[in-house]
């Protein structure tokens, strides 16, 4: 069912090592044991004044003329500070954004890198070939930052995947039509390069980029609606606070979500639902940009990175509730007095519930009829990527049945 319902998985990456040769994190967080520096920041401080009055006095760019539709936005991207063993580590990132769909083929995207500084005002512009592919040209501004008496300005780049370098081909999104989805090809990179001065240089980078219709996508799942309630620490504590949360879930219990963490509205999550018993939140998601959302435990009179917290269903309540000891949280490297990359958290939130407007557990019991024997199997890494077979570790199987459903499970070798 594509990326978006197939479990997470970090991504390291080294620049001159062959890219078929990628390896996938699937043991746990990137950062064990206790949360370095610990203090609540919140994300305006971790702006310059000058860039915080470029973005306050900044005007939307008027959107081109065309048809707007709504895509889900998949990537695995970049995040400044989080690195192991010499080489960065990219984690995957959920959104949704209207792609405007113009006349004479044009396709317009909005901007999708460092946009809580550069903003999504800016629209790329790309054109649809004869298969129905995205075509970008490269070199494309994105974006204009002015600090410090400098001008630095931002284009959208195709990444040499052997030297890190800027590339002149063209980006190509191949399209895959059901649901329809614009996809960058595997073990290819983008990135955002920043001018300055005369000198260019890869300032971050993406892989595995996708752009799914929203409506074709969540067509084909269920869809649920949750009251969600929590504790916030931002910039101070504001407790008992209240939002929805939408959700799209498939016979398997993949679950899309709108965000858990209301400071980042625009961030989605990827969560495993088990019908009447739990709801998991897995650590490793970026909420925005340089922030990743992670699992927090309480222990020892200080915070734990967790490779997950889990939504317990309380009959009781009716809802699923988070441990009294667990939170979910925006961490982020940032340097100290000395100049040293520490680990912090932006936000928590805590004393968290979910609960199913109308009442209930949520999707109905995952069928059993007989469907016959599967008419086409197709097996996924846990980053997404197609494979030939189940692979050593853990793959994702999704057989396809001829009254066009289909069904996923996780195979282990």
């Amino acid at each position: 069912m594509k990326k978006f319902l197939l479990a997470a998985a970090l991504v390291l990456f080294s620049w001159g090592a062959n890219a078929q040769e990628t390896m996938v994190k699937v043991t746990g967080p990137v950062t064990s044991g206790a949360v370095k520096g610990l203090k609540s920041v919140k994300l305006a401080d971790r702006i310059s004044a000058d860039a915080q009055a470029r973005t306050a006095t900044r005007a939307a760019a008027k959107a081109p003329a065309g048809t707007a539709a709504d895509y889900l936005v998949y990537d695995d991207e970049a995040v400044y500070g989080f690195i192991e063993d010499n080489s960065q580590l990219l984690f995957p990132r959920m959104r949704q954004m209207s792609l405007i769909f113009g006349d004479g083929g044009k396709v317009y995207i909005p901007n999708f890198f460092l946009t809580s500084l550069l903003g999504s005002e800016t629209y790329v512009e790309g054109t649809l070939d004869a298969s129905g592919n995205i075509v970008i040209e490269p070199g494309q501004p994105i974006g204009t930052v002015s600090q410090g008496g400098y001008t630095y300005n931002f284009s959208l780049y195709k990444v040499d995947a052997t030297t890190g370098q800027m590339s002149n081909d063209p980006i190509t999104l191949m399209l895959d039509p059901e649901p329809k989805t614009y996809v960058l090809p595997e073990n290819e990179f983008i990135g955002a390069f920043m001018e300055q001065g005369g000198q260019t240089q890869l300032y971050t980078f993406m892989m595995n980029l996708q752009l799914t219709d929203k409506a074709e996508f969540t067509s084909m799942l269920s869809s649920e609606k949750y009251d969600y309630t929590y504790d916030e620490m931002t910039d101070a504590e504001y407790l008992g606070q209240k939002s929805t949360v939408d959700a799209w879930i498939d016979e398997d219990g993949y679950m899309v979500s709108t965000s858990l963490m209301p400071v980042y509205e625009d961030a989605m999550f990827n969560l495993v639902k088990t019908e009447g018993a739990s709801i998991a939140f897995p650590s490793g998601l970026v909420v925005s940009d340089d922030i990743v959302g992670y699992a927090i435990q309480f222990a020892d009179g200080g915070m734990y990175t967790a490779n997950s917290a889990t939504f317990t269903y309380n009959a009781a309540t009716g809802a699923y509730e988070l441990p009294a000891d667990y939170a979910v949280g925006g961490l982020f490297y940032m340097a100290d007095e000395t100049g040293t990359d520490q680990l912090y958290i932006n936000c928590y939130y805590s004393n968290a519930s979910l609960k199913l407007v109308g009442g209930g557990t949520g999707i109905s019991a995952v069928e059993t009829a007989d469907k016959g024997a599967a008419v086409a199997t197709e097996y996924y890494d846990l980053s997404g990527r197609r494979v030939s077979a189940a692979a050593q570790g853990v793959s994702i199987k999704v057989e396809k049945y001829a009254d066009g459903t289909s069904k996923a499970v996780k195979v282990v070798k």
